[in-house]
């Protein structure tokens, strides 16, 4: 007997019956035999060998496992990558053609008939690829020569599905201005979307608080996802990042963003801190630069800044009469800083400027809505004094003269100093309610007072009387005023002289005191307005003398 199975087979010996003798093999151990038998007489006669064929025994069923690559599984039965089913079918007796192996890839079953064995230490091993995205499975049935059956093994359905979720925005295009209606529709294609799975967000850039409009959900098919967003609505200017991110059931996923922009109001406009203090200011004798900020969500395609001076326009030249420098990108706000070289302002005069603009999404601008206008005033106000002479004597406990101030713009004060205290003081308001004619009195006094008016306008300019030196008293005789004066009423000889240059100045005038003029723009037309302040007249009083 030649076998691996020592143990697996025994002989009863032999018995004797005549001539002839017997004998039983029994084989009960699992194991492949092969019997060969011969036997010789006493005589040394051999009989021709029996050869049985070899044969085996077999009472184990074939083992089949299958172990897949590791792969992260997403809902249980959900894979986003290519499987590998590793087979080891433990059979002692293998024989490839006993197995039954049938697929399901990608939907279709079929049965796999070629396929290669490797003989290992835990088994016969071969493997199967799934790599067709859709239903997947794999069942094998396996029997042995001997007719043992192994354990049916069914890996159960999984789905394959490598493919991302499809993304677009629609309705609205990339880095795109719009001053209409805007109503963005987001497109989800996939086969096994995870609805849970969709979010849709939407960010202002500039830090804007806004409220995302209703967003409405809707299946045109089992493989897609529309959602529809309602219109921005009005105080939703702003830029914006919508962005949509979606996942199937695999834990495929995918995200898309658009940029763009909401613009129906245009530009608006702020001033640096030096052209605000003057704009505020309104009245100023020296002029600085003059800084405007214009702030938009888009790009401007065109703009243009207008000056006018005492009613008369003219556009200004970029590089010339002023630098613009542009700052931004396509997901920030845009501003654009107009610098006005302060030569644009040398002549006397109201000022008023006018910008426009369009910007990208069609919207007209303009920064008439924030007046930037201011007067240039270098002239000081004019001083006359009635009813008092220089180096006089007045009877009496006191002495009442008057005071008439003007300017070619806008007075700011009058103080009226009394041998070098300030005695009385005229507010704007006082000194317009008096029509420019100012009340004073002088009491009475052993020795000469000197007077001195001192008038400020609103920009600043101050004009000065000079020294003035009276007698108030009650005596009979008066002391001469020894002094000479001359010199100290130089200044207020040329404050009150009215020289051609003067009256030049006083027909400009109607120009500048009518405060900061409009200068709006309909179509190519320019309408121009002012409001001309009143000219106050000298009052002369009754047996007095002015002087001018």
């Amino acid at each position: 007997v030649q076998t691996e199975n020592g143990d697996g087979y025994s002989f009863s010996g032999w018995r004797r019956n005549g001539d002839k003798a017997e004998g039983v093999m029994t084989f009960d151990g699992e194991g492949t035999y092969r019997l060969t038998f011969s036997c010789r007489d006493l005589a040394g006669n051999e009989a021709e060998t029996l050869v049985v064929p070899e044969f085996t025994i077999d009472r184990t069923a074939p083992e089949v496992s299958v172990k897949f690559n590791e792969s992260d599984s997403h809902h249980e039965t959900y894979y986003n990558q290519v499987r590998k089913a590793l087979i080891t079918v433990n059979e002692q007796w293998f024989r490839p053609e006993d197995g039954r192996i049938t697929v399901v890839s990608g939907g279709e079953e079929k049965k796999v008939t070629e396929i290669d064995w490797v003989k290992t230490d835990q088994g016969y091993q071969s493997e199967i690829l799934f790599e067709r995205d859709g239903m997947n499975a794999l069942t094998i049935e396996w029997s042995d020569p001997a007719g043992n059956q192994a354990k049916r093994y069914q890996s159960g359905a999984f789905v394959l599905d490598t493919v991302k979720p499809e993304l677009s925005i629609k309705g609205v295009e990339a880095y795109s201005s719009n001053n209409g209606k805007v109503e963005p529709v987001i497109d989800i294609y996939d086969v096994n979307l995870d609805e849970g799975e969709v979010t849709v967000a939407l960010d202002e850039l500039t830090g804007k608080k806004v409220e995302m409009p209703e967003v409405e959900s809707q299946e045109t098919d089992t493989h897609h996802l529309q959602l529809a967003m309602g219109d921005f609505g009005s105080g939703m200017d702003g830029i914006y990042r919508l962005s949509v991110h979606a996942a199937d059931l695999a834990g495929n996923d995918d995200e898309a963003e658009l940029f763009f922009t909401v613009n129906r109001n245009g530009s608006y406009y702020a001033f640096d801190q030096k052209t605000e203090a003057m704009v505020q200011k309104v009245f100023i004798s020296s002029p600085e630069k003059v800084v405007i900020y214009e702030n938009n969500m888009d790009w401007l395609t065109d703009s243009s800044v207008i000056l006018s001076c005492n009613g008369s326009l003219r556009e200004l030249k970029s590089e010339k009469d002023y630098t613009i420098e542009a700052v931004g990108n396509e997901t920030s706000r845009k501003q654009y800083t107009y610098t006005i070289d302060e030569k644009c302002f040398s002549r006397e005069g109201t000022y008023s400027l006018y910008l426009d603009s369009k910007d990208r999404a069609n919207n007209y601008s303009s920064a008439e809505q924030q007046t930037i206008g201011f007067i240039v005033d270098r002239t000081a106000p004019r001083i006359s004094i009635i009813n008092l002479e220089e180096q006089q004597y007045y009877h009496g406990t006191s002495h009442n003269f008057q005071v008439t101030v003007d300017d070619n713009t806008q007075l700011s004060c009058v103080k009226y100093y009394l041998d070098g205290r300030l005695e009385e003081q005229f507010s704007e308001d006082e000194i317009e309610e008096a029509e420019g004619l100012l009340e004073l009195q002088t009491g009475a006094s052993d020795e000469y007072q000197t007077i001195r008016i001192v008038a400020e306008d609103k920009a600043g300019n101050t004009a000065d009387s000079g020294e003035w030196h009276v007698l108030v008293n009650t005596s009979d005789r008066t002391r001469k005023f020894k002094k000479h004066t001359e010199q100290s009423r130089t200044q207020w000889r040329q404050n009150s002289a009215e020289p051609e240059k003067q009256q030049a100045n006083d027909r400009q005038a109607a120009g500048l005191i009518a405060g900061i003029a409009y200068v709006i723009l309909v179509g190519g037309g320019v309408w121009y307005r002012h409001e001309q302040k009143k000219k106050v007249s000298i009052r002369r009083l009754p047996d007095t003398d002015d002087r001018k």
